[in-house]
Parts: C-alpha cells; structure tokens; sequence
C-alpha cells in the first residue's frame, strides 16, 4: 500500500493547498462573457468562469454570488479579475470583497466604464500581472488532510454500483481516515436510501438532516412525475441496465464507502467538518460540480459506465469508468478503468492502491483526460431551489 500522504501543493494565503495555480477572470452577468473570453484567449495562464445567467431574481442574487465567489477562492486559484458589465442587480462590489477577503489578489472591471476595447485592454494587462505572480510560486509540500474531494457520478450504468461507484468509497475511506474530506451529493440520486444514509451519521441532528434533504428531492420530483417518480432515470441508465432510481441510488452511495457522515451543508457551502460531507445539491452534473468546486474540492472523482466527457475550468474532473467496453471506446476520456475489477483474479486492494496514486499524481500536477480535451466548459450557475 502506498505510504505516501501529502502531495506538493500551492499555499493559498488563507491557508488552503491549491492543486492547481489559475488565475479566474470572472464573469459576474452573461452580457460581457465575451470580454472574459477575449483576456482568457489573449493571456495564458487564465481560465474563464463564466457562465449563462443573467440579472438574478433576488432570491437567487446571494446564491449566484456566494457561488462564484467559492469558485474565485479554491484553493486552486492564485488570485481574480472579476468583469462586471455596470447595471447589473448582482452585487459586484460583494463578490469582490468575498474574494478579498481571503488575501487574493482581485481586481474589478466594469464595461460600461471604458467600454469592450479599453475594458479587454485592461483586463488583459491585469491578467498578465497575476499570471506572473502566481508563476513565481513554487509548490509545497501538503498533507493528504488538506484536500477535498467531490464524488460525483454521471452516465451510470448496471456496473457503476459495482465497480466504479465502491472504488472512488475505498478512496473515500482512506482520504477521510488520513484526516481529509470527501463530499457526496446529487440528493435526486440519494432517494430511496434515506435510512441506509441517517444509519451513518455522525449525531442525530446530521440524520435528520439528511433524510429532509432526500425527503425534499423526492417530494420535487413527484410534484413533476408523479407515479414515474420512482423511474426518474436517464435513457443512458436504463440501456445500461438499470430499473429504478432506488436500484442507481444503491450504488450511488457506494462512492462514500463506509464513513460515517459528519455533515450536511446547502449548495457550494464550504463544510465546517472534515471527514465524509454531504452537499445538497442536484442530479444535473454540470450544477452538482460546480457547487462542489465552489465549496473548496480541489479535485472531483467522477463514475461513468456510459461515458461522458465534462470537465470543470477550476476543479480537475478525474474520471472513472465502470467497465472494459467503455474504456476501449472512450479512453481519451477515462482516466481509470474500474472493468478490471470483474476479472476473477483480480484482488480488489489493488484498486484502492491505484486510485490513491491516481489521486496524488493530479494532486501533483499531471493533467486529467478532461483537462485535455474538454479544458473550458462554462460554469454552471442555474438555481438549486426548489419552486413552490
């Protein structure tokens, strides 16, 4: 077994180990993403947060800047350009200050000021500036403990429950025993497992909180399906052999192996506890990783037995396929192939020994499959709240 348990790190000045070192330049409404677009293309060393929202509601004003400000501050970014078009009713001036807030360095641009060309102009030669900071630090050597993981699954097949899905709980197990953290979500793929989950919280008051999450996703989709509810799986989970949400649900949780649940927070909340976490949050991946880069992972583990392609521009996708057939027809996007799991010799510790490495080995720098060919997918913002 791999002894090895700490990786080199960027240090953040608020303490955070960033795997990554990026410059954001953030988005703050969907009217100037092509002014982020123009300083990303014209500085390397800068990744795009945007992402397709506009002026919010004001229920949803707070969430929209909580999230893009967890995003500004993972651990994996060295510092911010924030652009702002000037009449927008989300409050820039309050993302800008979260992000300052922890010793990053940010800086705002509004449009409307100078206009597309000047603002470009300008953006562009604060970028430069941060990107040759942040390439003057050097990494450091970090603790295992200092990592967040999100698990996170998408495309599962009738092996995902079997394969892929317990190898990411033994990696679980093993980051959360040597003191780190690792995050389970997509609460609308959770139903039907309510007391299996309440069984291994930590406190009476986690369970509870627990089973009224998965309580309120499947209560949200009865409302849309009604007596369908049960079935509310994808056509690429039924070719690949699924019923029922229950039966994807049961595998679902296999991703958090057997820790005990420490804590429940809301979307793209940063948790207060290490240990195993769960965030409420959807079933739609491109939402559910977003809010969990915005709560501080550093990286994201992600099952497929059908397979997808999504990356994340701030958090590193790692993902893991669940059978042979699938790596052979989409191995430029796999980064593991739980398949080998299914052979008759093959000793199940040897997974565990694999995934450890895999995760160090991005942790120290080498690219994923998804940060080579799917690297600036746009963040995905929409809402987590229920309607009435």
């Amino acid at each position: 077994m791999n002894s090895k348990k700490t990786f080199m790190g960027y240090r953040r000045p608020d303490g955070g180990a960033g795997i990554r070192n990026h410059v954001a330049i953030v988005s703050n409404v969907v009217c100037i993403n092509s002014v982020v677009d123009q300083i990303v293309n014209a500085v390397p060393g800068t990744i795009p947060v945007t992402h397709t929202e506009g002026c919010t509601r004001p229920i949803e004003r707070a969430s929209h800047i909580s999230t893009l400000a967890g995003l500004a501050t993972n651990p994996n970014i060295y510092g911010a350009v924030v652009v702002s078009l000037g009449c927008e009713s989300n409050p820039v001036a309050e993302l800008v200050r979260k992000i300052a807030e922890t010793g990053r360095p940010v800086e705002l641009i509004v449009v409307q000021d100078h206009g597309t060309i000047k603002s470009f102009e300008t953006g562009a030669s604060i970028a430069k500036r941060l990107v040759q900071e942040a390439a003057a630090l050097e990494r450091v050597e970090c603790s295992v403990s200092e990592l967040m993981i999100g698990l996170e699954c998408g495309g599962s097949d009738a092996l995902s429950g079997v394969t892929a899905n317990p190898a990411i709980g033994m990696l679980s197990d093993w980051i959360v025993e040597n003191g780190g953290t690792t995050v389970l979500t997509e609460m609308t793929e959770l139903i039907g497992t309510n007391n299996l989950l309440a069984r291994r919280c930590r406190s009476a008051e986690v369970s509870k909180a627990v089973i009224e999450a998965v309580d309120r996703a499947q209560d949200h989709i009865r409302k849309i399906l009604g007596d369908r509810a049960g079935r509310a799986i994808s056509i690429g989970n039924m070719a690949g052999g699924m019923t029922t949400i229950q039966e994807k649900a049961l595998g679902c949780i296999n991703k958090g192996g057997t820790s005990t649940i420490n804590e429940i927070v809301a979307f793209g909340e940063k948790p207060a506890e290490k240990g195993l976490v769960i965030m409420d949050g959807p079933g739609f991946d491109p939402v559910s990783i977003t809010g969990l880069s915005a709560m501080g992972c550093q990286m994201i583990f992600f099952t497929t037995g059908c397979g997808n392609p999504l990356g994340h521009v701030v958090s590193p996708i790692v993902k893991v396929g669940s059978n042979d057939e699938l790596y052979e027809r989409m191995a430029e996007n796999i980064d593991i192939n739980c398949g080998v799991m299914l052979e008759e010799e093959y000793e199940f510790e040897n997974m565990k020994e694999d995934m450890i490495n895999l995760t160090l080995r991005v942790a120290n720098g080498d690219l994923t499959k998804a940060e080579v060919h799917d690297p600036r997918p746009m963040v995905c913002l929409l809402s987590w709240n229920y309607p009435a």
